[in-house]
This record gives C-alpha cells, sequence and structure tokens, in this order.
C-alpha cells in the first residue's frame, strides 16, 4: 500500500483552514479530505498508524511530504460537529448503541497494541449520520505490552463520551451507587454504555423523563 504522497505545491492541500492546535493545523483539501500540517512529525509513528482501519477512529490515510521532507498527512473529513457542540436532543437509546460499537472498536485496537492518546471532547465528533467519529489519532502510538491498556484506552476515552451527560468528574450525584459507578468509569473498570443504562435507571426510580441526553443532563442537575 503506497502511503507516502509527495507534492511540489501545498497550495492544493491548504483549500480552507478549518482548525489549529498545539501541534498543528487542520486544512479542507480539494479533494474533500483534510491535510493535517504538524509542526514536529514523528515518521516511524505515524507510518505505523496509518496502516490501522477502524470505522470510527480517523488514521491519517497518506503521508505527506514536501521538498523530501514530512510535513504531515491526510486523513478523512468529517462533516459534523464535536461532540462538545452535539445536538443533547439525541435519543438515549442512539447513543449507547454508538458507545457499544466504539467500546467494540477499542477493544480491537487494544489487541493490535495501539494506546489510545489525547481523546478529548475536541476530538469526538458526532457526523450527519450521528456516528461517532474519533480524529486527531496521530497522538495514538503502538505499545510493546498490553498491561492494563484496555483500561487505559478506555480511560482517554471515557472523559470525552460522557461530556455531554454532565461532567461526571466533580461526581454531583445523589445517589452512593452512581458516585461508585461514575468512579468505575473514570478509572476504565466500567464500560460509558453501561455507566448511561444506569443513570436512565436511576432516573427511572426518581420518576424523573430519560427520553434523551438533554433530559438526562437536566434531571441530573436537580438531584
Amino acid at each position: 500500500m503506497n502511503n507516502k504522497l509527495y507534492v511540489n505545491n501545498l497550495d492544493l492541500l491548504k483549500k480552507e483552514e478549518i482548525s489549529h492546535g498545539c501541534n498543528g493545523i487542520c486544512y479542507k483539501t480539494q479533494d474533500n479530505m483534510v491535510f493535517k500540517q504538524i509542526y514536529n512529525p514523528n515518521e516511524k509513528n505515524l507510518l505505523e498508524l496509518s496502516k490501522l482501519y477502524s470505522p470510527s477512529f480517523i488514521f491519517p490515510s497518506k503521508l505527506v511530504y514536501y521538498q523530501n521532507r514530512l510535513i504531515g498527512y491526510i486523513m478523512e473529513y468529517v462533516d459534523g460537529v464535536t461532540i462538545k457542540n452535539i445536538d443533547l436532543n439525541i435519543k438515549t437509546d442512539d447513543y449507547i448503541k454508538q458507545t457499544d460499537k466504539i467500546e467494540n472498536e477499542i477493544a480491537v485496537l487494544t489487541n493490535y497494541r495501539v494506546h489510545l492518546l489525547d481523546v478529548g471532547i475536541n476530538n469526538i465528533m458526532i457526523d450527519k449520520n450521528g456516528n461517532i467519529k474519533i480524529i486527531d489519532t496521530d497522538f495514538y502510538s503502538i505499545k510493546s505490552k498490553l498491561n492494563n491498556l484496555y483500561s487505559l484506552n478506555l480511560i482517554s476515552y471515557n472523559y470525552g463520551v460522557l461530556y455531554p451527560i454532565t461532567d461526571i468528574s466533580k461526581n454531583n450525584f445523589k445517589s452512593v451507587t452512581l458516585n461508585k459507578y461514575s468512579k468505575l468509569v473514570l478509572c476504565g473498570k466500567m464500560l460509558p454504555s453501561d455507566f448511561i443504562i444506569e443513570l436512565e435507571n436511576f432516573l427511572n426510580k426518581e420518576n424523573l423523563e430519560h427520553n434523551n441526553l438533554y433530559e438526562i443532563k437536566r434531571n441530573l442537575k436537580k438531584l
């Protein structure tokens, strides 16, 4: 597989700037992809990541070289919004299905020794079809040991995916049981989709509505 792209003209890759961060700038390309120009690229790591595929994780597809120097990579463009800005009227059942799917993919990636890093609320997106997509995967690394890697990967993912519901880290819950569950989630010992189900059950006992994420977030503030 040819995963290296040598270019003579960067203008073709820089149709429109769409975001920038501490390690680089993302541009939309003329062929509706994303070119991420990285300040200090790690060629070995990016080459390993470019060989990976997972439906919800947007890995580098091609490494970009300009004047024979690695300057970044090409990745799929996700047409959607970050999880920080999603419509909270999304149904909890749909959200649980999505988190289930991601959890399965994390398990597979863990088997390939992939260590998830920088999975924050700005890197988790919901596309126009309601699917969760994880972008900016260039911080990920391939680890030689599997010890506790699945838990570490869940921890990286959990903070972001639970953001639309509530600020879990504050543990502002009336229920001691929910406090316990939230801590299990944040230390990677409980799946976030299971935690969302526990939240629904708890709200049901409190005779509060729980049709969507907005209702969950609103009702948690009442407790």
